[in-house]
Formats: structure tokens, C-alpha cells, sequence
């Protein structure tokens, strides 16, 4: 069977870059080795949030998911400052004439959006199975899966993660390092109203990211708690009581007491990003292509921003009767993407670092640049407008 375009990878970015797709008349098989939609409206509310900027939106409401944000929790606010020293900076949507900064919404929320459009497009084929092999030739990528079915495709996106079997299939390089930390997310509840402010922690130990998710009462958080991994598996020991009075004291009672709300789950740390974004008839978007650390909450919002630019690519050269799956056409889109996104990476690179350093010279500069930015209106609102996706 012959797609226009397969996408291996039925998450967020996958499912996202699939429907946009699909709008446009190209026929899309959509693989994943398991069905990504069996989340139900009980589980919208559960499991990893992802903090979206006002660019994401407007994509997902291009591709006809205008309700998701009305289940989403708005912020106006992100405050960011050190235990340990001086240093406090915040952000507001004020400082840009805006009226909010962005959104919280878990993933589930937007699997659920994204699952009745999907499966009942009929431009797009999901296929359940696992990727074992990719053969190009001049026109054509052969897929090849470990069930036996074989498929064909004008172009391959792989959208299926850090471990891309599409990427490693394609032999594309990374570079990339550990963090030595885990992330562990949970669900609180604030013993104070959140207020629609996000707000950010650093101290000796990690980095603690409190966000905003329930508007109705306010006192709904999503918990990013960053730690070395000894740390992490040392909290992961400890009983609810133990854990909820260590967020207590870590968090400087800025919004109360915290209850857990859910199981502390967690997950690994590191950076990676691809030497190159395509190989013959074969791109990836999304952490196939890059990860970055959480602390800014901006791993989606770049993924999608590859989705939106591979989308306007293939739809433009569909439009002129062109081959979408050219090599000029996947290395304008890399030219496009990796600049920025190696921008933004070493950006958050360097906040982290700036934050984390115990080198007086370097804090003492550390703190002289926030104090700067603190005070520059023209400052602010550039490092605000670039975080949400306006420059």
C-alpha cells in the first residue's frame, strides 16, 4: 500500500503533524507499535503537562482542535528565583500586552482531542506495528515491519521519540549527554491559590517547577521536580508524609502546604540533537530530532514548531505539483529548524548553568544579569516574546 506520507510516532507531535497533513488531501499511514488513543475523558486530567505557548495554539486550532485550550489552565505569571542567593526574576503577560503567557494541559488531554479527528479522517490509515527496515530508491522509501507488511511512501517522517528507530534506520548521528538527573512529576494540591503564576525554584539539590493546573480551584499544581539521581531515588523512598513536608520546606511555603495528589513518577534527564534532521526521503521532527531539559517548559512547543514548518514545506511543494520528499525540500526545513532549535538548547543550557554555579565570580555576574534583565523593559519583553514563540 502507497502513502503520500508515513509518520512512524503517534504521539502529540506525530498525531499533530499527521491531521495537518491530512487537511491538505495527502494520504498519511500513521505507525506506532501500539494504539496511542485508548485514553478516556477520566484520564484527561492525568499524567504529564506540558506548558504551551501562544504559537502552539494557534497551530492547534489550525488543525481543528479550537475546545482543547478550555481545558487547559492559563498563566499570566512565572516567577524564578534562588535559595540560595539573590537572584529572582519574573515575567509577566502584562510586560508584552498580552493576556496570558501560555497554557498548561497534560498530554492525555490533547491524545484525547487529537483521537476522533485521527481515526476518523479518511486520509489517514493508523497502523499498528513495529519498524524493522527502510530501503529508499530515487522516488520511493519501502517500510518494512517485524509483522511482515511492507508499505511505500513519497516521504518518511520519523516522530517516534528519542530512541527513533526511524533515525538510527536512517543512520543520522546525535550528539548528546546525560544530566545525571531524573525528573519526577506528580499532581499537588496547594494549600494556597496558584493564581495563575508558574513558578520555578532552584537550590542546591535540583530545580523545582510549580505550575498552574486547575483554574476552577485554583489550587491545582503540576510538580517538575529536577534531582540528581541519588537524590531522586532518595525521595522516591520516602513515604507521602516525608515527601509532602520536603516540598514544604524546599519550596519555601511560597503557596502553602502541598498535598500529593498522584504517584510520584519518574524519568531520565539528557540532552541530544541531530547532526543532521533528514536523510534520503526520510526527515524527523520532535525529540527524534531534540531534546532539551524541561526547566523552561518548552520540549513541545518546539517539537510542534517543527510539525508547522515540515507541514507548510510538503503542503507547499504538494501545492506546486513538486516532490515533497526532495532533498532541497527536507534541508530548507533543517536549515529552518536546527538553527533555532540549537538556539533555544543552548539557551536553557545556560540558564541551568547560571543558576546551578557555586563559583562566587560566577554568581556575582549571575545575579548582575538578572538584576539587568529585571530592570529592562526591552529585555524582558525580547526574552518573553522568544519563550512564547513571537520571535
Amino acid at each position: 500500500m502507497h502513502f503520500d506520507v508515513i509518520v512512524v510516532g503517534a504521539g502529540v507531535t506525530g498525531s499533530s503533524l499527521s491531521l495537518n497533513l491530512s487537511k491538505e488531501g495527502l494520504s498519511v499511514g500513521l505507525l506506532d507499535y501500539k494504539n496511542p488513543y485508548g485514553v478516556s475523558k477520566s484520564d484527561i486530567f492525568n499524567g504529564r503537562t506540558a506548558a504551551l505557548n501562544s504559537t502552539s495554539w494557534n497551530f492547534f486550532k489550525q488543525i481543528g482542535l479550537s475546545s482543547t485550550q478550555a481545558k487547559s489552565t492559563l498563566f499570566n505569571n512565572i516567577e524564578v528565583w534562588d535559595s540560595r542567593g539573590s537572584s529572582r526574576i519574573s515575567f509577566s503577560a502584562e510586560e508584552i500586552d498580552e493576556e496570558n503567557l501560555g497554557a498548561i494541559v497534560s498530554n492525555n488531554t490533547l491524545m484525547f482531542d487529537l483521537k476522533t479527528p485521527i481515526l476518523s479522517s479518511d486520509k489517514i490509515e493508523f497502523i499498528e506495528g513495529e519498524l524493522e527496515e527502510i530501503k529508499h530508491n530515487e522516488d520511493l522509501v519501502k517500510v518494512s515491519l517485524k509483522d511482515g507488511k511492507n508499505f511505500t511512501a513519497t516521504l518518511l517522517v520519523g516522530s517516534d521519540g528519542v530512541n527513533s528507530s526511524v533515525r538510527n534506520l536512517s543512520g543520522i548521528k546525535t550528539k548528546s549527554w546525560s544530566y545525571e538527573q531524573r525528573a519526577l512529576v506528580a499532581s499537588l494540591k496547594s494549600e494556597m491559590p496558584h493564581l495563575n503564576s508558574a513558578k520555578q525554584l532552584f537550590n542546591e539539590e535540583g530545580i523545582i517547577a510549580l505550575l498552574p493546573y486547575d483554574e476552577k480551584e485554583g489550587s491545582n499544581i503540576s510538580l517538575v521536580w529536577s534531582l540528581n539521581i541519588p537524590k531522586s531515588e532518595e525521595v522516591l523512598s520516602l513515604d507521602k508524609k516525608s515527601i509532602e513536608e520536603k516540598l514544604y520546606k524546599d519550596t519555601e511555603g511560597s503557596i502553602g502546604h502541598l498535598q500529593l495528589n498522584s504517584e510520584l513518577r519518574s524519568f531520565p534527564l539528557y540532552q541530544m540533537h541531530a547532526l543532521d534532521y533528514f536523510s534520503r526521503r526520510a526527515v524527523i521532527v520532535g525529540e527524534a530530532a531534540h531534546t532539551i531539559h524541561p526547566l523552561a517548559g518548552q520540549g513541545l512547543n518546539i517539537s510542534l514548531m517543527d510539525v508547522k514548518e515540515l507541514s507548510e514545506r510538503v503542503i507547499s511543494e504538494r501545492r506546486k505539483g513538486n516532490d515533497i520528499g526532495s532533498e532541497e525540500n527536507l534541508r530548507n526545513y533543517q536549515k529552518s529548524r536546527q538553527i533555532h532549535n540549537m538556539g533555544m538548547a543552548g539557551m536553557m543550557e545556560a540558564f541551568k548553568r547560571g543558576f546551578e554555579t557555586d563559583n562566587p565570580w560566577l554568581k556575582l555576574a549571575r545575579n548582575t544579569a538578572f538584576n539587568i534583565v529585571e530592570d529592562s523593559k526591552d529585555l524582558k519583553k525580547g526574552i518573553i516574546k522568544r519563550a512564547i514563540g513571537f520571535i
